[in-house]
């Protein structure tokens, strides 16, 4: 009255009964165990909308495949987006079958959009993931991987926004007014330039904020500063440097040699 699993193979059990004159009678039985085929539906899958999927079960024949959408064995099909579980059941040479399950997510692609702020920056719609493009070679710009670029030159920008699955590339945006302000540079100076160690900043005005960005537009520092304040680049590695100069009256660009 307790069931039991065999292993796969050929058993005899014998049964054996004793009355109360203990007279004994004995029987047995043959079970034949036929081993189960082991049904394998494949790793569970991520994909992005509209990309295949193919399902290829093994383990025997006669796959078989249940779930939200009807697929058959071996042939492309295109998911809605969501989470789906498919169950693979397959038949060995025996008639026994076995059952495994597959998990296949398909990822929304996102929607990325790069705004031009007019101060010289460009800003990505919300994201997990930015990587900003010049349009013009079509290559990644080194480092730029926040959701704000700095622009360091006139040019078209684009940025790859991934949602950590998949991913989007916004229009191009053209920024065409990086210059040095002539008008600015009467009241706004920073020398020297070339420098090794500090550059001072004289100008008309009562204060400014300065933001010092690298040639691969990443922001290193912004600070507030009065005429005639040093600003220390003896840690920054040679190379030019941007920098953002704003005031009352406006802001002005500057490129800054350090030697």
């Amino acid at each position: 009255g307790v069931a039991f699993t065999p292993p796969a193979g050929v058993h005899t059990f014998t049964y054996s009964v004793t009355n109360i004159a203990n007279c004994s009678s004995t029987d047995a039985v043959v079970i034949n165990v036929d081993a189960a085929p082991i049904a394998n539906a494949g790793v569970d899958v991520a994909v992005c909308d509209g990309e295949t999927v193919t399902f290829n079960g093994t383990g025997g024949t006669s796959p078989t495949w249940t779930g939200p959408v009807t697929v058959t064995d071996g042939t492309p099909v295109v998911l809605p987006i969501g989470v789906h579980i498919f169950d693979l059941t397959i038949t060995g040479s025996n008639g026994c079958t076995d059952t495994d399950a597959i998990q296949v997510t398909v990822n929304a692609f996102p929607t990325a959009i790069a705004t031009d702020n007019g101060d010289a920056t460009i800003t990505a719609s919300t994201n997990a993931n930015y990587q900003w493009i010049d349009c013009g070679t079509g290559l990644a710009i080194s480092g730029a991987t926040s959701q704000t670029f700095t622009v360091t030159a006139n040019g078209t920008y684009a940025v790859i926004e991934s949602n950590g699955s998949c991913s989007d590339t916004s229009d191009c945006v053209i920024i065409d007014y990086m210059k040095v302000s002539e008008i600015s540079l009467d009241v706004i100076s920073l020398y020297p330039n070339p420098t090794r160690d500090n550059v001072t900043v004289t100008m008309s005005s009562a204060s400014a904020s300065i933001e010092i960005i690298d040639a691969q537009g990443k922001l290193l520092r912004a600070t507030q500063v009065v005429n005639g304040d040093k600003i220390d680049l003896s840690t920054y590695e040679t190379g030019m440097y941007i920098f953002r100069v704003k005031t009352e009256n406006g802001t002005s660009i500057f490129r800054v040699s350090k030697n």
